[in-house]
């Protein structure tokens, strides 16, 4: 009987169908300060969203506690990004953070990430 219950519920994991979330993260380097890197990521999320669409961006730049900035919505697919800004050493250093979901959530990852690598070395 336990067999059968171990069976049972195997299979029904089985056929769930599987999520198709895609995560993907990337370093941007170094940069001169905080607000230079927060600056720069709106820049690249806004011209991102201007670009090759999207739905918005958030965050403020001018705000010396702010240390990332959000792009949502970013096409191909829906995926969402964070480029963060944190201290590690002495130097303030750019990360990016994307999530995307769907079929093709792990292709559209990708695309995005080509495209703010591409806009980060263009617009810093």
């Amino acid at each position: 009987m336990k067999s059968l219950l171990i069976a049972a519920a195997f299979a029904t994991l089985l056929s769930v169908p599987a999520a198709a979330d895609a995560f993907k993260v990337g370093d941007l380097g170094a940069m001169p300060s905080r607000r230079a890197c927060v600056e720069t990521s709106a820049k690249v999320l806004e011209t991102y969203v201007a670009e090759h669409g999207g739905l918005s961006t958030s965050g403020d730049p001018s705000d010396p506690q702010s240390w990332s900035f959000y792009g949502w919505g970013l096409r191909p697919g829906m995926t969402d990004a964070v480029i963060i800004c944190p201290i590690v050493g002495n130097q303030v250093n750019a990360f990016y953070t994307l999530h995307s979901s769907g079929d093709a959530g792990a292709k559209a990852a990708d695309v995005t990430a080509e495209h703010i690598r591409t806009l980060w070395q263009d617009l810093r």
